[in-house]
């Protein structure tokens, strides 16, 4: 608050503060600058010293202060940002200073950093890249030996790094005139001579390679900036009609302000269309116009009456355009016709490759050309927008709950399927509502438990799950998809779990209550092929249901009953490949763990009406249902070895890539988002990720991003 309130009180005398631009009829004058940082900011100054004939004066003529970054950047950097600012602000004065007087006024710099000095004085290429670039510039626009050192004491350009108060300010001469040295001859200033350290910050340990290599005329690098092909024609017409203006201006004619037309720009491509050609066929030279000429022998080409290389072909006696019949030789690889491709894959709508080959090929021969439109149309966002298609990692290795053995539904999946449309009684217009079929399914057996629901609320899935219990057994897992019904009976049963712990007084009911409670384990949202077991038995049990009830609408005790006699059904279905054997008879089915056969099999009369000891018979019963898990492990996990689909490896996703979320909307409706987050799977796959779009963040399966980039793979598809 009190510096607030001191700012507050400062601002009224920074009406004080008078520059005058006047600074007198100086005769041989000098620049004379001086740099300097904080940590807060960097100042550049610059003084013009002269001789009057009242004596030596010196005017403060411009200054420039700029914050330091936020982000924290070492003094001697930002010491370097300000020699720079300082040889920027010298080569402005200077050109303006030149074009009015024609010489280049000698100038001295100032700094009051023996490290910056010393990089000066060090050849670039010795130096890391952020100061080796900016010492560079500083080379190009002041020489080396014009740099000299300052005292702290003696530096304006300290106050503009540390700042100061408007009342101090207006009194503070060292600001306005320099220092006092700035008074005399130069042979009475500071001593040009300085120590450089002898070890130098940010020196570089690169080696040094020199390659050989052709530079790109002035006019292709030009042409490279534009990423647009009439916005590049449009400049050219602009400069020419500049050019024109001046020349009528200079005649006393009126200017040519009119819009341009399809004359002008068709001249535009021309100049390019020659440069481009000039370079890539005749090396720079027409002398060497021959030997390009042989080099398209098979096309026959020949030079036009504008000087453009056009094709002769065979087809002279056509009926098609001059354009058509001889159309405008142009390089592949040359940035004008890579704008031109970009160019009319737009205007004709993203034809395909074929389509728009005989598009261009009606103005321009390019050689390769097909493979150059794959190339420019797999890199068009709005055509990989429309192709978009998620990634497909390889099908994970099965969850331990798949592979062990031990009770039935000792580890579960559940899921919803719905709603069915069921009446309230067997009148005529009874009333109809909508109810759901709750799917429980053992992870290891396969067997199904299906129940009719009433509603797809909390309330109604914890009364299913409580019969389920009551029936089955409590299962030690449950895994189920990202359902609110789901998430939120989750949530209940915890709640109800630890308010049953807490009022526990004695380690039996604790005991007790730990037996009670199991896991739950969510799907990542948006991934129902991580729960193919469940679906699969969703899928079959509507099958069945479609085949025998059709269109009828049933009551919830006629449907409650269908579903059992499908829940009989299925889990009568054996869950190996039966054998063509006809000694082979019997066979596995979930039917085996849970009533000790299918549950359709015709039951047997028993052999035996003698009452046999209670033990063996327990004993009996127990090696009979070993003997179906031991089935189970030699017969049916072998089957679930192969990976049925998704067998081929994909590129995994990383931190920082672009992607599309694949939703349920038009394809270039899709929200483009940044992946921050993996999580990939003891495997070291990638299958859920976490990405941010400008509104949220969101936890998805990589089957629902496309990314926008290929992945660590070639930058466009071969030719097929």
């Amino acid at each position: 608050a009190e510096k607030w309130k001191l700012l507050i009180d400062e601002l009224p005398h920074l009406s004080h503060v008078k520059i005058p631009r006047f600074i007198g009829n100086l005769q041989q004058f000098r620049i004379v600058g001086f740099a300097d940082a904080s940590n807060k900011a960097y100042c550049a100054a610059m003084y013009i010293q002269g001789l009057t004939f009242t004596g030596i004066h010196s005017h403060l003529i411009i200054a420039k202060t700029k914050l330091a970054p936020v982000k924290q950047v070492s003094i001697p950097r930002l010491e370097l940002c300000a020699a720079l600012l300082l040889s920027r602000l010298y080569e402005s004065i200077s050109q303006f200073i030149s074009s009015v007087s024609g010489d280049r006024l000698p100038a001295r710099f100032f700094s009051d950093s023996s490290v910056v000095l010393g990089w000066i004085h060090t050849p670039s290429y010795k130096l890391k890249t952020f100061v080796g670039n900016r010492v560079t510039e500083i080379n190009q626009l002041t020489p080396a030996s014009a740099w000299r050192h300052v005292p702290s004491e003696m530096n304006p350009a300290d106050c503009g790094s540390r700042g100061l108060l408007p009342h101090k300010l207006i009194e503070f001469d060292l600001w306005w005139n320099g220092p006092p040295w700035l008074l005399f001859p130069e042979e009475e200033w500071p001593s040009s001579k300085f120590d450089i350290p002898t070890e130098l910050p940010e020196l570089s340990n690169k080696g040094v390679s020199l390659v050989s290599s052709t530079n790109h005329p002035h006019f292709l690098r030009w042409i490279s900036r534009f990423s647009s092909y009439l916005k590049l024609l449009r400049s050219i017409a602009w400069m020419k009609r500049q050019i024109q203006n001046l020349k009528r201006k200079k005649a006393g004619l009126s200017l040519k302000i009119d819009r341009f037309t399809t004359t002008d720009l068709n001249e535009s491509l021309q100049v390019c269309i020659k440069q481009t050609q000039l370079y890539y066929f005749f090396d720079g030279d027409m002398k060497y116009a021959e030997r390009a000429l042989s080099k398209f022998s098979k096309l026959h080409p020949f030079i036009d009456k504008f000087g453009i290389l056009r094709v002769g072909g065979r087809l002279r006696h056509s009926s098609l355009s001059e354009d058509h019949k001889h159309p405008i030789l142009l390089p592949p690889d040359a940035h004008l016709t890579r704008i031109m491709v970009d160019h009319y894959h737009r205007l004709y709508l993203h034809p395909g490759p074929n389509a728009l080959q005989a598009m261009i090929q009606t103005q321009f021969w390019v050689p390769s050309l097909r493979r150059l439109v794959r190339q420019r149309n797999f890199y068009c966002i709005t055509c990989y927008k429309a192709r978009a298609k998620g990634l497909t990692p390889i099908m994970g290795d099965l969850p331990p709950c798949r592979l062990q053995g031990g009770r039935a539904f000792l580890n579960v999946g559940v899921d919803f399927a719905g709603p069915f449309i069921i009446r309230d009684s067997l009148r005529r217009k009874a009333q109809q509502s909508k109810a759901y079929l709750c799917l429980f399914v053992c992870m290891a057996s396969k067997a199904l438990h299906l129940e009719v629901v009433s509603s797809l609320t909390t309330e109604a899935f914890l009364a299913t799950l409580s019969r389920f219990v009551s029936r089955r057994g409590l299962p030690a897992e449950i895994f189920s998809d990202c359902g609110t019904n789901f998430v939120g009976a989750s949530h209940k049963i915890r709640e109800c779990l630890e308010w049953f712990n807490e009022t526990s007084t004695n380690d039996a009911v604790n005991q007790f209550s730990t037996k009670l409670g199991f896991q739950w384990n969510f799907n990542p949202p948006h991934t129902p092929h991580f729960g193919g077991l469940w679906e699969a038995g969703v899928k079959s049990s509507k099958n069945l249901l479609h085949r025998i009830a059709g269109d009828a609408v049933l009551t919830f005790e006629e449907m409650t009953t269908l579903f059992a006699k499908i829940e009989a059904i299925l889990n009568s279905r054996p869950l190996c490949p039966l054998s063509n054997s006809p000694e082979e008879t019997d066979f596995l089915s979930p039917g085996h763990f849970l009533v000790g056969r299918p549950l359709l099999a015709i039951p047997q009369p028993p052999l035996v009406q003698v009452r046999d000891n209670l033990l063996s018979r327990w004993q009996l019963i127990k090696k009979m249902e070993d003997s179906f898990w031991n089935r189970w492990r030699r017969e049916y996990l072998s089957t679930l070895q192969a990976r049925v689909k998704w067998h081929r490896p994909s590129t995994n996703l990383e931190v920082g890539d672009l992607v599309l979320i694949k939703g349920d909307t038009n394809v270039l409706q899709w929200p483009l988002a940044r992946v921050t987050q993996i999580h990939p799977g003891k495997d070291d796959v990638v299958r859920v990720a976490t990405v941010r779009t400008p509104a949220s963040s969101y936890r998805r399966p990589v089957t629902k991003l496309i990314p926008l980039l290929p992945l660590k793979s070639s930058p466009y598809p071969e030719e097929e």
